[in-house]
């Protein structure tokens, strides 16, 4: 069917490659090929990465020490792939797509965009004006840029759903295909739930099957989705509840 959704043909293939699943690559990028939904361009970039996603299922099949009649078509496949789109070596192709760089600022779950609410250096104190009073004035105005700041951040990359809260100082992880869940108590620097982290260490932990890692480093908290190449940063995740507003 048509193509549907908030991220290119482009970026869909990159998320489906980088997830080591050829058989799903191939298949999208043959549904893309077909459909007349979708431009000559992106046709095109379709058909080149088929070309790199079967050359994986060749390797797959030769590991498995596969040398019969199904390796033996793959090669014709692939061969005849390369002879239509005019490609004479697979190192003329890239091993995974290359996308641009993102360069819009990531939205907050107020709307607001998060570059927004970075704190603006004031104008220089006119003279006569004490440095105490400027100081006085470049705290009132960060206070006043935090109190911006949403509690609660949700979001959703793939089958992982994020939530962050900054008054209570956590992370809730939840699966939506085996609905397991995990969470990291940002005050603390632990974590806990049904979902152990594979590899933890001060600020870092890390969950092997669902290819993410989290890290608390300098009131930043990251959040790198393997797989997919998909990385989010939030700012001061965790705010003093002892704090006087």
């Amino acid at each position: 069917g048509r193509w549907r959704g908030g991220v290119t043909v482009e970026e869909a293939g990159a998320a489906i490659e980088r997830g080591g699943k050829f058989t799903e690559s191939l298949a999208f990028y043959e549904a893309v090929a077909r459909d007349l939904g979708f431009t000559e361009s992106e046709k095109v970039f379709s058909r080149h990465r088929w070309i790199v996603s079967k050359h994986r299922q060749l390797d797959h099949e030769r590991s498995l020490g596969d040398q019969g009649r199904k390796t033996v078509d793959l090669q014709r496949d692939l061969q005849e792939g390369m002879s239509r789109m005019g490609v004479k070596r697979l190192s003329d192709l890239p091993k995974y797509p290359v996308l641009e760089p993102i360069n819009t600022p990531p939205v907050s779950a107020s709307g607001t965009p998060a570059m927004a609410l970075a704190f603006t250096a004031p104008v220089e104190p006119e003279s006569g004006t004490t440095s105490s009073s400027a100081l006085q004035n470049k705290d009132a105005a960060i206070s006043l840029q935090r109190k911006k700041l949403p509690d609660r951040f949700q979001t959703r990359i793939g089958d992982i759903s994020i939530t962050v809260s900054r008054s209570v100082g956590r992370c809730n992880i939840s699966h939506e295909t085996t609905m397991q869940t995990a969470f990291v108590n940002l005050r603390e620097k632990s974590a806990g739930g049904e979902k152990s982290p594979t590899d933890a260490s001060a600020g870092e932990w890390f969950y092997e099957d669902w290819s993410l890692r989290i890290t608390l480093n300098g009131g930043i908290l990251t959040l790198t989705f393997e797989s997919s190449g998909v990385c989010l940063s939030i700012e001061d995740p965790v705010v003093d509840s002892t704090a006087s507003p």
